[in-house]
């Protein structure tokens, strides 16, 4: 669920500039095409909340209405029904209802089914996204609670002072477009990210990068270059997806003039680690089809400059999670070491060496 309102009348009037988009109604377009009237809890636009389909996000309001008071029949009514009308009379047929309750829950509500509803489907998302920073408005002149009380044509509509309800849908619908934009921000820097790991460790020649000995790039260098090749990318940007990273893919030098990936490069250069006294045990994450190679070869570095190790196994888990099912392999390390293996530690925490002998590792 969402937190408390971002949005109501009081902040709307302390706004200097606003632009309003109006909506009421359900009806679709005779082209087909998506409009305004897909704001509405009637529209019909089914999505999915833990293997129950939800037709509208009336649908979802009233079901939620039913479970709140732990009415399991209307429940079941409501979610068989086809018509959000008739959903609607169903709502008003809840045992043990309070308003009080209620009026507690209703805004998160609607707030969590339009989220379902706009987030499952790509192209009410992208109408809704692409209204930017408009004030949405439910101009029905009989809803008082959800809507303003007032027709669009109304010369009050554009006065939130003169309005004659809450407007509760058009701000949930607010909160929903900002948490929609959000994702897409965040979808973005992991796509760019993405494509940083690409060119810092595998491919620098993708976008004509150049990579010192040591695996550092001009930061300016980068910048432009990924620009140039339609990945947006300024300082600010770089710095966030640097510091943010649950891994420390990457890191800066002093000056913040260069920038490198910590490990994991296939291309040759020296990350210029000093050999490190490992832990007693280290662990390796990885999937069923490896196992033979692994328990007749060990562990390789195959493409890699060496083998990655992680300090505990929930770590280990999350890097074999992500070819399917994770097995967590068992390194004896310090024996290794002991035996002169070398063991190196990244800045971001990743252990390595250049091999794990099968007789090291518990199966």
């Amino acid at each position: 669920m969402f937190s408390k309102m971002t949005y109501n009348i009081d902040w709307l009037k302390s706004q200097s500039q606003v632009d309003y988009l109006f909506f009421w109604g359900h009806q679709p377009s005779r082209d087909g095409s998506i409009i305004k009237t897909c704001m509405s809890q009637w529209w019909p636009s089914e999505f999915e909340e833990k293997t129950i389909i939800y037709k509208t996000a009336e649908h979802f309001m009233m079901a939620q209405k039913a479970l709140l008071f732990n009415d399991a029949e209307i429940f079941e009514k409501i979610i068989a029904k086809e018509s959000p009308k008739d959903v609607k009379d169903l709502g008003r047929q809840i045992k043990n209802f309070e308003a009080e309750i209620w009026d507690k829950h209703k805004y998160q509500i609607v707030k969590q089914g339009n989220y379902l509803k706009f987030s499952q489907n790509e192209s009410l998302k992208h109408f809704l996204i692409q209204t930017k920073n408009k004030i949405l408005v439910e101009a029905s002149p009989v809803d008082t609670i959800w809507g303003i009380g007032l027709t669009e044509d109304s010369p009050k509509a554009t006065n939130p002072s003169d309005w004659r309800g809450e407007n509760l849908l058009g701000f949930a619908l607010m909160e929903v477009r900002d948490k929609l934009k959000n994702n897409l921000k965040m979808k973005d820097l992991k796509n760019i990210s993405k494509f940083l790991s690409l060119v810092l460790r595998h491919k620098p020649e993708e976008i004509g990068l150049t990579m010192d000995a040591n695996g550092w790039v001009s930061v300016d260098e980068l910048i432009e270059k990924c620009n140039n090749n339609k990945v947006s990318l300024d300082f600010d940007t770089l710095e966030g997806i640097v510091v943010t990273s649950d891994k420390q893919r990457f890191a800066f030098n002093d000056e913040y003039t260069k920038i490198r990936a910590n490990q994991g490069h296939t291309v040759n250069v020296d990350l210029e680690f000093e050999a490190t006294k490992p832990l007693e045990f280290l662990y390796h994450g990885t999937v069923e089809k490896f196992m033979n190679g692994i328990k007749s070869n060990g562990l390789q570095k195959m493409q890699r400059l060496h083998v990655h190790l992680s300090k505990d196994i929930e770590t280990a888990i999350k890097v074999g999670s992500r070819r399917g099912k994770p097995i967590i392999l068992k390194v004896h390390a310090l024996k290794m070491h002991e035996k002169g293996h070398a063991f190196y530690l990244s800045k971001n925490g990743v252990w390595l060496c250049d091999h794990v002998p099968a007789e090291f590792i518990e199966f």
